[in-house]
């Protein structure tokens, strides 16, 4: 029941409190001033010149936090490189400042090897999982406002969007599946209950969370593969 939801709901969310290991964790982007980064994930973001100060709040044990950039460059010469730090802090200081940082490099070439180069699925995925809860929730909104077309071609344009580079990929593909799904549903007046379901839902996935809106957490090491 609702009721029952709500209850177990409180306490997840008090027992997660309790569970807090590192507290206002940050993800610091350092990069030249000319390269723009934006957040695709609903995280807030601290510019300081160079300097993007993703903020991720408190961290359970083992809670996974997926962050979605986008990273825009300035023009370059081709052979060359631009570069970015990645480093995880907290306010105490749980994160070591050796095994939270990392280097990225990205090498400047011509249209042809760029296009050649294969893809990263697994980035590919959650991006795709990111544009489709965005997607949903913002067809959610039209939908209450009597938008149904909107509503509609938003979700039809995400689901192509995804499916031009999906290829055979399983989960993508099921993504694709379920944005043509809501996209139908959408075209007519969806119940609020409904709506508030599909926007929970989907607010949820956009913050690493499960659909109850607990914290993803990794899988204890017997149980990886």
């Amino acid at each position: 029941s609702d009721v029952a939801q709500i209850r177990d709901a409180i306490t997840s969310g008090v027992g997660e409190t309790l569970e807090i290991v590192a507290r206002a964790v940050s993800l610091e982007v350092l990069a030249r001033d000319e390269i723009e980064v934006e957040p695709i994930t609903p995280h807030k973001v601290a510019r300081r010149g160079g300097r993007s100060v993703v903020l991720l709040g408190d961290l359970v044990s083992e809670q996974v936090v997926q962050v979605v950039l986008r990273l825009t460059f300035p023009y370059g010469t081709i052979g060359h490189d631009a570069g970015a730090i990645l480093t995880v802090t907290d306010r105490d200081g749980v994160f070591g400042s050796d095994a939270s940082q990392v280097r990225l490099t990205w090498d400047y070439a011509d249209s042809v090897t760029n296009d050649q180069q294969p893809r990263e699925r697994e980035v590919d995925r959650v991006v795709a999982r990111m544009f489709a809860a965005r997607a949903t929730q913002e067809a959610v909104r039209l939908n209450r406002e009597g938008d149904y077309r909107r509503a509609a071609d938003l979700l039809e344009r995400t689901a192509a969007r995804i499916r031009s580079y999906a290829g055979t990929d399983t989960e993508l593909r099921a993504i694709v599946d379920e944005l043509n799904a809501r996209h139908v549903v959408m075209e007519a007046p969806v119940p609020e209950y409904d709506r508030k379901q599909m926007h929970y839902a989907s607010s949820n996935m956009a913050r690493s969370r499960t659909v109850q809106g607990l914290a993803m957490r990794s899988a204890p090491p017997e149980k990886r593969v």
